[in-house]
């Protein structure tokens, strides 16, 4: 039976301190208010004809452009995210060569049934945000924080894991250690 996505919960992040062939991230971090994602990534098509046809086609993987809606962000997790400073007196520095880390993305999805959907993008980065306000117009009209950024595969070529609470082989005893606090690299099924 399939299920199909109703919402999304949390989301966590972590500093991707070293890539290679066994990359290594700080301990994850919940990123409260996450009201929204998408996920969209692009193959770069290559063809070349010959004999007077299209005689090959093959796909790369281009750009993953992420964007992220979210409640609010906190001070602490706009410095992270984002490469800032922290004023003396409070506040956010902001310098023309501050540079945003690397950062492993985690998302929970709900799904129909009760099921679970967890997604990690493991390596990207964010971009300043829109910073913008309206004035109230008898209500309150709630304003968000929409942010996006560029993903792209590790050294090892993975760019994206997604496992469902229905998938076979899906340890939720494992996964619940787990989850939210490391980025857990999975390793493909040998057949047999």
């Amino acid at each position: 039976m399939r299920k199909i996505t109703t919402g999304v919960e949390k989301a966590y992040y972590a500093i991707l301190t070293q890539d290679g062939e066994t990359p290594t991230y700080q301990q994850a971090k919940y990123l409260p208010g996450l009201r929204e994602i998408s996920v969209t990534p692009k193959e770069e098509p290559a063809t070349i004809y010959a004999e007077n046809r299209l005689y090959d086609s093959e796909n790369s993987l281009g750009e993953i452009e992420v964007t992220l809606d979210f409640a609010s962000l906190s001070t602490d997790d706009y410095v992270t995210l984002l490469g800032k400073k922290v004023a003396n007196d409070g506040g956010i520095i902001e310098s023309a060569d501050d540079q945003a880390p690397y950062i492993a993305l985690m998302v929970e999805k709900t799904l129909s049934g009760g099921v679970k959907e967890y997604l990690t993008l493991f390596k990207g980065k964010l971009s300043i945000p829109e910073d913008k306000a309206k004035t109230k117009e008898g209500k309150t009209e709630y304003q968000t924080v929409p942010i996006s950024g560029t993903f792209m595969p590790l050294e090892n070529g993975i760019w994206k894991h997604a496992v469902k609470t229905s998938d076979v082989g899906f340890d939720s005893v494992a996964h619940a250690t787990k989850w939210g606090k490391t980025v857990v690299l999975p390793t493909e099924k040998i057949e047999e």
